[in-house]
């Protein structure tokens, strides 16, 4: 046999070839490519805002070094398209939020053929 072939043949099974390396290399950067078209900045962050106001948290927690290490590690667009958030954002994204619902709901008890009454259980936040 030619002494190609014989080193094929004596080649540990775990080491690569540049072939090997070359295909591992195309599917990575096809994942890499596949992550980049399917993150979208806004549905990360509007994901991150309603998690804060469902489990009442500090608008603040967004801010955490050790959370943005895992949505980066989790996904490092987060870091390269800068879709970590302030609390300043946090906040105007939730006060939008509530104005687009408060006419809603304005405009739906508005047309209710009774009278409603609200009540609420107050609370303090540190927000």
């Amino acid at each position: 046999p030619s002494k190609a072939t014989r080193y094929m043949q004596e080649r540990p099974p775990n080491q690569l070839t540049l072939h090997d390396l070359a295909a591992k290399k195309r599917k990575r950067d096809d994942f890499h490519d596949e992550l980049v078209t399917r993150f979208d900045k806004t549905t990360f962050q509007r994901h991150v805002v309603q998690w804060i106001t469902d489990a009442n948290l500090s608008f603040r927690v967004p801010e955490h070094k050790g959370l943005q290490k895992v949505f980066q590690y989790l996904n490092p667009l987060v870091h390269e398209t800068s879709a970590n958030l302030t609390y300043e954002t946090v906040r105007a994204r939730i006060i939008d939020e509530f104005n687009t619902y408060k006419s809603r709901v304005i405009h739906t008890l508005s047309r209710s053929p009774s009278q409603v009454h609200i009540a609420f259980d107050g609370w303090a936040s540190r927000n």
